[in-house]
Parts: structure tokens; C-alpha cells; sequence
């Protein structure tokens, strides 16, 4: 399954980031990094199966991008 995962860089998201690509699942987190810090999903980088977008989710042209490029995802908002 492919997960959209938003606030990813943050404690709980980069955890249950690494849960789910442990599972097998795709996982694109998007963050601005406001309360979180991309240190806390370096180690992830180096996975196949994982994206890192740093933007809002405000950002309505980011958002259409990830899903138009992704196709379906669920979406778990953090």
C-alpha cells in the first residue's frame, strides 16, 4: 500500500514511517519542518520505497503533484 504521511519528519510520524516501509508499504512524507526535524528521518532515506517532500500541505500545487505523480494513497495526517 502507498501512504501519504504528513508532519513525517516529526517523533510519531518518522516512526510509523519506518514501521510501514518495515511492512513492505511505499511512504511519501511531506513536512515543513516546524515542529520537526529532518534528522529524525535520515536514516530512511536510503529506501526505495520512501519520499521526502519538505513543503505545507497547504501548498494545493505540491499536493496535486504528489497525488497525480503517486496514483492513490492513504493519507494519514500527523
Amino acid at each position: 500500500m502507498k501512504y501519504l504521511l504528513t508532519g513525517g519528519a516529526g517523533f510519531i510520524g518518522s516512526h510509523l514511517s519506518e514501521a510501514l516501509l518495515e511492512r513492505g508499504d511505499e511512504v511519501c512524507n511531506i513536512d515543513d519542518l516546524s515542529t520537526g526535524g529532518i534528522e529524525n528521518t535520515g536514516h530512511l532515506k536510503g529506501r526505495i520505497e520512501f519520499r521526502y517532500v519538505l513543503d505545507m500541505v497547504m501548498n494545493k500545487s505540491i499536493m496535486t503533484e504528489l497525488l497525480d505523480e503517486q496514483g492513490l494513497f492513504e493519507i494519514i495526517r500527523y
